[in-house]
């Protein structure tokens, strides 16, 4: 009896084990490519980010691969974009993570030209007057614009990317719009005798609207456009509150709707007939081009209208159009000085020599410094 006990006692291991059982997969993989395009592309990268609970910094042409993300569906961001730059689609993407499997997707990017402290102007270089860019320094000169219509005066967004221009190309003077880098262009305004001739932009503040000679205000796309008030080539000041503008060869600043007009000068002030008023960076001071003996120098005076500033000029010669640059230690403006309309640089203070950046033979004038530094 105690043999066969022992021999049929109680076996407390499992009846059904296996050991050769793998366990269950409950994860997958992600292969995710980056992939930038454009010619101002951000070199610092972008973070990415899953379910807003962890993130990386990733290049700009990069393929990552993420493991062990759970089943099911998650969101997967691009962040940390330059202005100029964005996601082609959706961004947050949803992406389905199936386990046991790898899933691929990709983020395209954008990027968009910016100018940065780049200078347009325009040129009859090829015939006709068409919308140029340069280096601050004179150099890579490239032409953005191609017709055979009159384009002048450019005008580049404090964001620098966009330019606002005039032409021809409807047959009258008219404001278009365009990328940094002529292309996607489109118009603002048709020109009527009523509505003002467009002449000279001028870019608010937060890049929505555009005022011009009349005075007329527009939005970007056209819309909603009024006249506000009479005058001549009004420019939005840095700050975002205030115009100033010519009438009667006089200064005037006034708000964005055309209340609050206060002149700034008098025929016997320091400086008085001017035309061309931009405002400097710093919103402190306007440079002007004033009419001397019959003839346009360039000024400056404060944005109170005190003061005045003689920077450049000589008899017989035409100084127009002046710009700051985005520090305000430089001045450019159109001359004719050497008998062919060319854009000079000078310091801002009037000191030192000046500096001929296009040196062309071809008209070159009009020209504006990018705000963006």
């Amino acid at each position: 009896m105690l043999i066969l006990f022992v021999a049929c006692g109680g076996d407390d291991s499992p009846t059904n084990s296996n050991p050769d059982t793998e366990p269950t997969v409950t994860s997958g993989t992600l292969d995710l490519t980056i992939s930038s395009t454009g010619s101002d592309i951000d070199e610092d990268g972008y973070v990415l980010s899953i379910n807003d609970t962890s993130s990386q910094n990733v290049q700009t042409d990069e393929k990552v691969t993420i493991n062990d993300l759970s089943e099911g569906n998650h969101q997967v961001e691009l962040s940390d974009l330059s202005k100029n730059c964005s996601v082609s689609g959706s961004n947050p993407k949803t992406i389905s993570i199936t386990a046991g499997q790898t899933s691929s997707n990709t983020f395209s990017v954008n990027c968009k030209d910016i100018l940065e402290n780049e200078i347009v102007f325009h040129s009859d270089r090829d015939g006709d007057f068409e919308i140029f860019v340069m280096n601050a320094d004179g150099s890579n000169s490239r032409q953005i614009t191609n017709n055979t219509y009159r384009d002048q005066y450019p005008v580049i967004s404090n964001d620098g990317m966009q330019i606002a221009f005039t032409s021809s190309r409807n047959g009258a003077d008219s404001i278009y719009v365009m990328n940094a880098d002529g292309s996607n262009i489109k118009p603002v305004t048709d020109y009527s005798p009523s509505q003002g001739n467009p002449t000279i932009p001028s870019w608010s503040d937060d890049d929505e609207k555009l005022v011009f000679s009349g005075v007329y205000q527009v939005n970007v796309d056209g819309s909603n456009r009024k006249h506000i008030q009479s005058g001549f080539e009004p420019d939005y000041s840095p700050s975002g509150s205030r115009i100033v503008m010519t009438d009667e060869y006089l200064l005037y600043t006034m708000n964005y709707d055309g209340t609050g007009m206060k002149q700034l000068n008098t025929y016997n002030s320091a400086v008085d007939t001017v035309y061309y008023p931009r405002w400097s960076p710093d919103g402190s001071k306007f440079a002007v081009s004033q009419l001397v003996d019959g003839y346009y120098n360039i000024y400056t005076l404060n944005s109170d209208g005190t003061g005045g500033t003689y920077i450049y000029g000589q008899k017989y010669d035409e100084e127009l159009f002046p710009s700051w640059s985005p520090d305000g230690k430089y001045l450019i403006f159109e001359t004719d000085r050497d008998h062919d309309t060319e854009i000079y640089r000078i310091n801002s203070d009037g000191s030192g020599t000046v500096t001929n950046l296009t040196a062309n033979p071809a008209e070159d004038g009009g020209a504006y410094w990018s705000p963006v530094k």
